[in-house]
C-alpha cells in the first residue's frame, strides 16, 4: 500500500516540495493560554471535562 505522501512525491514533486515547505515553516502547535475565568466558563457546560491537563469535549451537545 502506498502512502499519500509517497504518491505525491513520485507524481508531483513540485507540489510535494511546496507542501513540505509550508508544513515545516509553520510553527508547531502554539500553547494557548487560558485564564481561570475562561476555563470555568467552558467547564459550566456538561459536554466538556478537564482531562490530562486540558479541556476536552466528552460528548456532543
Amino acid at each position: 500500500m502506498v502512502k499519500v505522501g509517497e504518491a505525491i512525491r513520485c507524481k508531483q514533486p513540485e507540489v510535494y516540495r511546496q507542501l513540505m515547505l509550508t508544513y515545516t515553516s509553520e510553527d508547531k502547535k502554539q500553547d494557548i493560554e487560558t485564564s481561570f475565568r475562561e476555563t470555568e466558563k467552558l467547564m459550566r457546560h456538561d459536554a466538556y471535562d478537564r482531562r490530562r491537563g486540558g479541556i476536552r469535549q466528552i460528548r456532543r451537545g
